[in-house]
């Protein structure tokens, strides 16, 4: 680690500790948590209400969702406040406020109901005698998971449903039951393996977990004398704030008056050359301010392996080395070579640090099988409890995929892949602060073409397919776990209502997307149900007519990215000068990154001439900036969504997260 790069990550570690001292002096209150699952709950309907109904910003995005920042800003900075106004003594505490947050990001977790309702509903609507669905797709569908459409309610769900006609619910109980299943079971092995890695992350290898920072800024002076809280008082901040808020503000004049100038912040795409990937060229406040909490290496190794990544393709492709992807699979990276490239160092990454973690996990399973380990009293839960929380979990998953027709084996390596892909990028998350990260490949995707599909049953291949909902909840969960961290008292009281909040959570965005396409018709709706939801059975399709064996080009790709990862760890952890944090190389490839890359270049740029000539302590000076690019952008957001649903209400404007809608994000 750099000499820079070290001093401000021992700021980070300072700072939080500090604030989180700050923030645990109270217990928890039945207030905060009546106010974080009411938050979990404005949350889900603004999400569902934005992208569907009003076609606004898709604020669901993020380890953190734009929603919730939005709404914990509104009231941090406005209902709390008015509160202490109100009656002195009165408004929420650091710790009430930190309950909330918990709840609030536990509530909004589940984000896969379009998904899952767009899968129910697409095999037999879509069914054509050209994409011979009936003869590849319904003889391997269960009943008791893919209702058949005698009723007409899923015909009714993507068109509409006919005035005066009965609420078709009974179809979709027992298909919501049996998908719900696994949903929870996932939900179970995130939080008790997050209560395992914690001890490790947080205290062993002392990862500074940028994201909780950010937030407990927000808290940290809530329940001082004074009214507003300490962020709001600052010239930095409000000068960030201006520049986000005020940018997006004026492109919405543009919204009356198509003739106004706009600031250019969405970009375009531009390319080196013939050949090259194109590059966006987004610049996006939000994104900026992030990436100044972040650790700075990791920075530095996005944009530097970006760029190497773009060269070696473009190479490529000018030599006619290229790979083409497989009809009806949709990756997370533009160009098989790469994605499979990053995918093997990402592996490695991850396997190196479960070595690393060796010591701290064997306590835990020691503790686990009662035998002498690692001191579990102040976690969440008991390592016993986590360990067969993991296992039994983990079990329930591999046996609905078998029960649904995928083979044991298939099963095992499928959910195998997907939970190490859960951890790598939960551990990118906690170790750089990036608010946007995913896998080079995903665990259908690799699991298709590293075992070939050539020796699957059809049943199999189906069953594969449902394996892309997997949500993760590990990301996300990793922030409650760790915002524990600063709470008093019996924090496994927060565990229960964090259950709570996510159930009610959950039920009130499957009840919204469920009620809405009915409404409306699910045709009229974003790509999850447009789209989405026939990716699935086109690569089942695709692959049932043409069978493959295991692709050996991608797989050597894969091999050239680890032994290249090998490497690049080895340098860290043998050279303290080595300037490469292997986290750039394992998503380097992946869309997300190339929508941000321009981004996450001016946050290190703004970073590293702030600590390279200001030292650590202008470094602090400067955070309430860059506080206020994310509160005025997300403040931005607000304002539009109001301005379209009072004036352009099913025809909105998407400002957030600018990504290129074809790629589906």
């Amino acid at each position: 680690m750099t000499d820079a790069s070290s001093i401000v990550h021992r700021s980070n570690l300072i700072v939080g500790e500090a604030v989180g001292e700050a923030v645990g002096a109270e217990r928890l209150t039945l207030r905060s948590v009546g106010l974080g699952i009411a938050v979990a709950v404005t949350c889900n309907f603004w999400i569902d209400a934005s992208r569907y109904v009003v076609r606004s910003s898709w604020v669901e995005y993020g380890f953190i969702p734009t929603a919730l920042i939005g709404v914990f800003l509104v009231l941090v900075a406005l209902v709390n406040p008015a509160l202490k106004a109100v009656r002195p003594g009165a408004g929420l505490t650091p710790t009430e406020l930190l309950v909330v947050l918990c709840l609030g990001l536990a509530g909004c977790a589940y984000r896969g109901a379009a998904g899952i309702l767009g899968i129910v509903a697409s095999p037999y609507y879509f069914a054509s005698p050209e994409n011979q669905w009936d003869r590849y797709i319904h003889p391997y569908l269960p009943q008791w998971l893919i209702p058949t459409d005698r009723s007409g309610a899923m015909k009714w769900f993507f068109e509409g449903l006919p005035e005066g006609a009965p609420w078709p619910w009974q179809p979709w109980v027992s298909p919501l039951f049996w998908w719900m299943l696994p949903i929870a079971a996932m939900a179970v092995v995130s939080i008790c393996l997050n209560v395992i890695l914690r001890r490790q992350w947080a205290e062993h290898e002392r990862l500074s977990y940028p994201l909780v920072g950010v937030a407990l800024e927000l808290i940290e002076g809530a329940d001082a004398d004074r009214r507003w809280p300490p962020f709001l008082r600052g010239r930095l901040f409000w000068a960030g704030f201006a520049v986000a808020f005020g940018t997006l503000a004026w492109n919405v004049i543009a919204y009356f008056a198509p003739a106004t100038p706009t600031v250019p912040l969405t970009g375009s795409m531009f390319a080196f050359g013939k050949g090259f990937p194109p590059v966006y060229t987004l610049k996006s406040a939000f994104a900026i301010g992030f990436a100044y909490f972040a650790n700075l290496e990791v920075l530095f190794s996005i944009w530097f392996f970006f760029v190497f990544y773009t060269v070696q393709v473009g190479i490529l492709n000018r030599l006619g080395v290229n790979i083409s992807f497989r009809p009806g699979l949709y990756p997370p990276s533009l160009y098989p070579i790469g994605g499979w490239e990053c995918f093997g160092a990402f592996c490695v990454f991850v396997l190196w640090g479960l070595y690393v973690a060796r010591g701290h996990l064997k306590d835990a399973v020691m503790a686990a099988l009662g035998r002498r380990g690692a001191e579990d009293r102040g976690e969440l839960i008991s390592f016993r409890a986590a360990f067969w929380g993991v296992v039994l979990g983990w079990l329930v998953v591999v046996g609905w995929l078998v029960s649904v027709g995928l083979r044991p084996f298939l099963a095992f390596f499928v959910t195998g892949v997907g939970l190490l892909i859960a951890v790598g990028v939960t551990r990118i998350v906690v170790e750089s602060g990036l608010m946007f990260v995913s896998a080079p490949v995903g665990q259908q995707d690799f699991t298709m073409l590293a075992l070939g599909s050539n020796g699957m049953t059809p049943s199999s291949l189906v069953a594969l397919g449902f394996s892309r909902l997997a949500p993760d909840f590990l990301g996300p969960f990793s922030h409650v776990v760790r915002w524990a961290d600063f709470l008093r008292g019996n924090r496994r009281r927060l565990l229960v209502w964090t259950a709570v909040s996510m159930a009610v959570g959950a039920t009130t965005t499957l009840a919204t997307t469920f009620y809405l396409p009915y409404r409306e018709g699910a045709s009229n709706f974003g790509w999850e149900f447009r789209a989405g939801s026939h990716y699935t059975f086109l690569s089942v399709v695709s692959e049932a007519k043409d069978p493959a064996p295991p692709d050996w080009r991608l797989l050597l790709c894969f091999g050239v990215g680890a032994v290249t990862m090998s490497l690049l760890t080895f340098m860290r952890y043998r050279f303290p000068w080595w300037p490469l944090h292997p986290i750039g190389y394992t998503v380097a490839s992946t869309n997300i990154i190339r929508n941000f890359v321009l981004s996450i270049f001016i946050g290190w740029a703004c970073k590293y001439l702030i600590v390279r000539f200001g030292g650590v302590t202008f470094y602090r000076r400067a955070r309430p900036f860059f506080l206020g690019l994310i509160a005025g952008h997300v403040a931005a957001v607000i304002f539009s969504f109001l301005i379209d649903v009072a004036f352009f209400p099913g025809a909105g404007h998407r400002i957030h997260p600018w990504i290129e809608p074809w790629l589906g994000y």
